[in-house]
């Protein structure tokens, strides 16, 4: 059965609806609950960064998803390129719940959803901010589930590395150079 998500701009009031989030017991998921959750007390500066955050739900589930949208430079077309202002995914986040759901199509599925939504407004970004139709994202070198997600959706490896000097984590960027959502 096909479900909709809805969405709603986050602000600090609505800290309350995400306690209980939980994407899983890996570093990665376990990082994007405590964010939302503000345990880790970062979902603040990242709002104060000028930093989109969106809340997805649905009126029967509650509480589905959550993704952001910031700004980056990165050199573009390759390595050795001045940087350019792009639209960059900072934290993106699915209970573990509704991994894979609503069932059929994968196109059709919560993740698929919070991405093409997440593609439309880096597309806004680019005529209200000045952004290169480009949009990046990091995710952890050992996240083959996201990897696949990501790839659905028609990103591809680049060739901008990200590792965390607190936890020694390594990410993989993966950047998407059109921004038009599946369907379109």
């Amino acid at each position: 059965m096909y479900k909709r998500l809805s969405k709603v701009a986050f602000d600090l009031s609505l800290l309350d609806l995400t306690q209980d989030f939980y994407c899983g017991d890996e570093l990665w998921e376990r990082e994007a609950a405590e964010f939302i959750s503000g345990r880790s007390g970062e979902v603040a500066d990242h709002l104060a960064r000028g930093n989109d955050l969106w809340l997805y739900y649905t009126d029967d589930d509650g509480v589905v998803g959550f993704a952001s949208l910031g700004a980056s430079n990165w050199p573009w077309p390759d390595r050795g390129s001045p940087a350019v202002p792009i639209s960059l995914i900072p934290m993106l986040g699915l209970k573990k719940t509704f991994w894979g759901e609503p069932p059929g199509k994968p196109e059709d599925r919560f993740s698929a959803q919070i991405l093409d939504d997440l593609i439309f407004e880096a597309g806004v970004a680019v005529v209200t901010k000045g952004r290169k139709p480009l949009l990046g994202l990091f995710v952890h070198e050992f996240n083959a589930r996201a990897m696949r997600v990501y790839e659905r959706s028609g990103f591809t490896n680049f060739h901008k590395l990200y590792k965390d000097k607190a936890t020694g984590a390594n990410y993989q960027g993966m950047l998407l150079d059109r921004l038009v959502p599946r369907g379109e």
